[in-house]
């Protein structure tokens, strides 16, 4: 009796998926996160940003404030994609994971944007030191001549003596006394002049111009509140320009609840291929938001800016404005 191909086929593949798991050699118990779209944000000596897609695969709930479940976790990614030599398994990954606050339940996905790892710390190179080895006595020792005259005799040890020295001199040449290690610093200088030359951006106004049951058109302004300029977009590159994330809330702020909704990116609107927004200027667009997730239980819309972390700002805590709907 023979066995269908769709059963062996199915199994095998269960199989693949249970043991195609990067980092640590884990059982799976339930707990399964596969993580889509992996991308490196912001990367320095002390770690590095990243985003992605986590879905829950697996079959519980995934909740970070029962740390319990980082030893029972099982993470399906590719480490390769990230390419930081300091992410060749689950483990910082995992670290980073829990020191979120999130809950994910079955079949369930979320969009994280800034997960920061943490890069190892290296490890100090302790100062050398070389003592200089005291000099061996010459054990062969010319005797003087006595058939010889005494001024032969004076010259012949004149000539040991001046050895003896350049011997001594050749090795104190070769000695290491201290050797310190080199610390990457950052001036103070500099670090005063970026936080006085940084921009803030921030939502002036938001108002809703017309909305359906199904899309909501929303008109908001961007006041640039810092002491320094603030790059947009550059059509005469390939970057990625400054970028609008929406998402629909039960509460006025971004939470583990919170759905996200799209979002829009700037690439136009300040009269040059370079856009940047001064300080003291403002910036004013209206964009189409779908909205066919809200309830009346989530009525609210939050907008948050810098989704893809471009801009390096004074403040990171004023990037969000939001809208209740009635």
């Amino acid at each position: 009796m023979s066995l269908r191909l769709g059963p062996i086929l199915s199994l095998f593949i269960c199989l693949f998926c249970l043991f195609n798991v990067q980092g640590q050699d884990r059982v799976y118990q339930g707990y399964r996160l596969h993580l889509s779209g992996l991308k490196v944000i912001e990367k320095n000596t002390q770690g590095a940003t990243i985003a992605f897609t986590a879905v829950n695969t697996g079959k519980h709930a995934i909740d970070t404030e029962q740390k319990e479940q980082l030893e029972l976790l099982v993470l399906n990614f590719d480490p390769s994609l990230l390419q930081l030599e300091y992410v060749q398994d689950d483990k910082p990954l995992l670290d980073a994971f829990f020191k979120r606050t999130f809950l994910l339940e079955p079949g369930a996905y979320i969009q994280i944007n800034d997960l920061k790892l943490e890069a190892p710390v290296k490890e100090m190179t302790a100062p050398t030191f070389k003592v200089p080895k005291p000099a061996k006595k010459d054990s062969s020792k010319v005797e003087p001549n006595k058939e010889l005259p005494n001024n032969e005799n004076q010259s012949q040890d004149t000539l040991l003596t001046t050895e003896k020295e350049k011997t001594s001199e050749a090795k104190e040449e070769k000695d290491i006394i201290l050797v310190a290690p080199e610390i990457d610093r950052r001036p103070i200088e500099e670090l005063l002049e970026e936080k006085n030359s940084c921009p803030d951006l921030v939502f002036d106004t938001l108002k809703v111009i017309k909305k359906t049951d199904r899309t909501a058109w929303v008109e908001f302004t961007i006041k640039n509140i810092g002491k320094g300029p603030a790059q947009l977009y550059n059509k005469g590159t390939e970057e990625r320009p400054f970028g609008i994330r929406a998402f629909i809330s039960g509460s006025t702020f971004i939470s583990k609840g919170s759905v996200t909704i799209g979002g829009h990116t700037i690439d136009k609107g300040l009269g040059e291929t370079i856009g940047i927004l001064h300080p003291g200027e403002v910036y004013k667009e209206t964009v189409q938001f779908d909205i066919r997730k809200m309830t009346r239980y989530m009525p609210v819309l939050i907008l948050s800016l810098d989704a893809f972390l471009k801009l390096r700002e004074c403040d990171r805590t004023n990037n969000t404005s939001h809208i209740i709907f009635e």
